[in-house]
């Protein structure tokens, strides 16, 4: 902004910018004053450098980027709200319920406190009506003849009967702490009978594996007439057989870890095939080249080799190809979890037998239906 100061004829000028002026030389005698100063006003930087250092501190934000999740946050929103209102009715039933269950404990406990303590009354000179219980049984009492008959006690009854009553509230606590204390020395003992059984049961598998290992090398120095395979066959039928239901572990391949597993942070544990599916079969429908996906394990070599032997028989969907099924020993499911398996290895057929322990996903680690279906 510019100021002429003065009405003489010895004018000079004054300059503001912002908050800073600068006023110039006065020019003496003149109508026409020309001044050839030059000056620098620092306000107005100062303002803006503080300005600019203020905008520094503020994060920009995509607005439209926002806009574009609110449909999603508000459908997330919603499901919050259904869950959360949904917990707080299933929390209100339980209440109800629980409240339903100690009213009827509490009765049950009332009407046998008077048929335990029927004498004990009479001898506080408090007699119970004899109508007041319908049969034999604590839990058919008569509620209303026991009011009434509660409320026509004088208050010296009344007391020395809630003193029996307390007396008998802390015999029953009594009673169901020391319930509490077997129940707990039961399923200790449980539990280390189970220990016990699973370190037994392991002992006696490893002990069938290595005389299963002895046989074999003995009937592969013997001079039967019987053709390989078909010693393989009768032999493992007979292994089979000698193994405990539900028990049979394949120790050589170390299923208590998961370590060295392709995805090991994926793999939460070890479960039977009857775990994953009750009503599981050993041929589903046939077998067919399709039925077999890659899932999450590195295993794919053995896949691929499965995948054509399942389509080298030209047989329907519904049937089993020939080269599948001559590999099983075990054609169905055993209750024992041991599957007697030949493969052809060093120009001769072997017997392997194995688990059905299969690595099973941990909770929220799938990215697909096949990989939830074939781990």
């Amino acid at each position: 902004m510019l100021y002429f100061v003065g009405g003489t004829s010895d004018p000079f000028c004054v300059c503001k910018c912002g908050s800073d002026a600068f006023s110039t030389s006065v020019v003496e005698k003149t109508l026409a004053p020309r001044w050839t100063e030059s000056y620098t006003f620092n306000s107005e930087l100062k303002t803006l450098e503080a300005a600019t250092d203020q905008l520094e501190t503020f994060e920009l934000l995509d607005s439209w980027a926002v806009y574009q999740q609110l449909p999603n946050l508000d459908a997330s929103l919603n499901k919050e709200y259904h869950e959360e209102m949904r917990a707080c009715a299933l929390f209100q039933l339980l209440v109800v319920i629980a409240s339903k269950s100690r009213k009827s404990k509490e009765a049950i406990q009332f009407q046998r406190f008077l048929r335990e303590y029927r004498f004990k009354l009479l001898a506080n000179k408090i007699e119970p009506p004899p109508t007041i219980f319908k049969s034999q049984s604590s839990a058919t009492c008569d509620v209303s003849v026991v009011a009434s008959w509660l409320v026509r006690l004088t208050p010296e009854q009344r007391q020395r009967f809630y003193a029996l009553k307390e007396v008998f509230s802390k015999d029953v606590e009594k009673q169901e702490d020391a319930r509490r204390e077997e129940d707990l020395q039961y399923a200790n003992h449980a539990e280390n009978l189970v220990q016990w059984q699973k370190s037994f049961d392991q002992e006696k598998v490893y002990k069938q594996q290595i005389d299963m290992r002895r046989r074999l090398d003995e009937d592969a120095q013997s001079d039967s007439k019987l053709p390989q395979e078909q010693q393989i066959v009768t032999y493992a039928r007979s292994v089979l057989q000698d193994i405990p239901e539900g028990l049979f572990v394949d120790s050589e391949f170390g299923m208590n870890s998961t370590q060295g597993i392709a995805n090991e942070s994926m793999v939460s544990g070890w479960k039977r095939s009857t775990e994953f599916n009750p009503n599981v079969q050993m041929f589903n429908g046939g077998t067919d080249p399709d039925d077999i996906f890659q899932g999450v394990l590195h295993d794919g070599w053995f896949l691929s080799a499965l995948s054509i032997l399942a389509s080298s028989g030209s047989v329907g969907d519904d049937q089993v190809d020939p080269l599948i099924d001559n590999l099983f020993i075990s054609k169905t499911v055993t209750a024992s979890g041991a599957y007697a398996v030949r493969l052809y290895k060093n120009a001769g057929w072997r017997l392997v037998v194995v688990d059905d322990l299969f690595p099973a996903l941990a909770q929220g680690k799938f990215h697909s239906r096949h990989e939830i279906r074939n781990i």
